[in-house]
């Protein structure tokens, strides 16, 4: 089995976007690493050694309508969401940018024969975390300045283990298990998350949540969602 999982970022000069890979090879065992890119192909193919099997991207993956209003999003950016893992809107303002940069990222997969179209799914971190994090710990959760919310839930479910069970069902290796715990660096955090959402869609256990029309993200097993997800006034998904 062949993973990718690319955090995309969208600047030009700046090293932005993590890309984490995994390979499990009979002759050569388990083989996994990470790293930084720009936007240019150039430095993204460095970290892109083998053709994967899935890719998970964390970025908006939209049909030809760029400027669609994703159910998805709006429904995350919603109660019981809102406050413990938001999504952003895509369809205007800097949302809109990270839509293109996402779009961006696919062409290049495509285009250099990396990945296919239907190998390529959208993750998103914050919610992958996020519906695993019991609501006791957002309720004791402090006050977060922008953009830190991610390693926040980051640290939260590697300090607390909540991790273990999709580790185990996932059968994720100890050295990469400990990898993960130990990783500082926000971008490639991010990556790993991704790796591990193509890792639950490769094994068929991801939980897709949205709409044919604005994309669907794909999260963790269904029985690793806690209880607050299932509050009275949470949309349908589909």
């Amino acid at each position: 089995m062949k993973l990718l999982g690319i955090d995309v970022g969208f600047a030009k000069e700046r090293d932005t976007t993590g890309i984490a890979f995994y390979e499990d090879s009979p002759a050569l065992g388990c083989i996994f690493g990470v790293g930084r890119a720009t936007t240019d192909w150039a430095t993204r193919s460095l970290l892109i050694k083998t053709k994967p099997d899935v890719v998970a991207v964390d970025a908006p993956l939209v049909g030809q309508d760029i400027g669609v209003q994703r159910f998805v999003e709006l429904e995350f950016s919603r109660h019981p969401f809102q406050r413990r893992c938001k999504a952003g809107l895509s369809h205007s303002g800097m949302g809109l940018e990270l839509r293109k940069a996402g779009n961006t990222t696919r062409e290049q997969l495509i285009a250099n024969d990396v990945a296919r179209h239907d190998q390529i799914f959208e993750s998103f971190p914050n919610a992958f975390l996020g519906v695993m994090v019991p609501d006791v710990f957002y309720r004791n959760m402090p006050e977060l300045k922008r953009g830190r919310k991610f390693d926040w839930l980051y640290d939260t479910a590697v300090d607390n283990r909540l991790f273990d069970d999709l580790y185990t069902m996932l059968g994720v290796p100890l050295a990469l298990r400990a990898t993960i715990r130990e990783e500082r660096d926000h971008e490639h955090r991010a990556a790993w998350i991704c790796l591990l959402t193509a890792w639950c869609v490769a094994l068929g256990c991801a939980k897709p949540v949205g709409d044919v029309d604005g994309g669907f993200f794909w999260l963790p097993p269904a029985g690793l969602w806690q209880p607050w997800t299932e509050q009275e006034n949470q949309p349908t998904f589909f």
